[in-house]
């Protein structure tokens, strides 16, 4: 049997693959192209315009000129570290979601949650600017809070072993990634 290509990899995993698989290319995909593109920026002299396309203004009148930041954010990161957490998190939590619900619900949980988050940081902003002034927002962290919360509300008694050694109840973690992220 012959060994596909690394292009022929990722393209028969964007048609046939896991769709928390797929997520991840599509972010990772994404950062690349923020990065290629911000590095052919500073040749031109242009500056940040690639990732002014992807990141989401919390200020609402900014928000208006820049409606498809609502979902362009939620693909988009940008530094290496945040995009590996991120995805090592969606790696696992997309997973047992979709072992759970499927593919399209997976789909559907990500970019919902996703908008969701967009849209309740701009609500946040608007209600207390003294204490968070206008900001952007960029990455999957919302989105995949949203399918880890999904999970856990479902199935709250799933035990999750940190470090493979200490099992905790899915739940407890959902409640505390919730608590830190507030």
């Amino acid at each position: 049997m012959k060994q596909r290509s690394i292009i022929e990899e990722l393209k028969f995993q964007l048609q046939h693959g896991k769709m928390t698989v797929r997520l991840i290319i599509i972010n990772v995909s994404i950062f690349a192209l923020i990065y290629l593109l911000g590095i052919i920026e500073r040749i031109v002299g242009f500056s940040n315009f690639t990732l002014s396309i992807f990141t989401f203004p919390s200020d609402f009148g900014e928000f208006i000129v820049k409606p498809w930041t609502l979902i362009t954010s939620i693909f988009a990161h940008v530094s290496l570290g945040h995009l590996f957490f991120n995805m090592l998190f969606l790696f696992f939590a997309g997973a047992m979601f979709e072992q759970i619900f499927g593919a399209k619900k997976l789909l559907v949980t990500y970019v919902i949650g996703g908008v969701l988050g967009n849209i309740i940081e701009l609500i946040a902003t608007f209600l207390i600017a003294d204490f968070s002034p206008p900001h952007y927002v960029l990455g999957a962290s919302g989105a995949i809070m949203a399918v880890f919360t999904a999970t856990a509300v479902y199935r709250p008694q799933t035990p999750i072993y940190l470090f493979g050694i200490v099992a905790i109840p899915i739940y407890v973690l959902a409640l505390f990634f919730l608590a830190t992220d507030l």
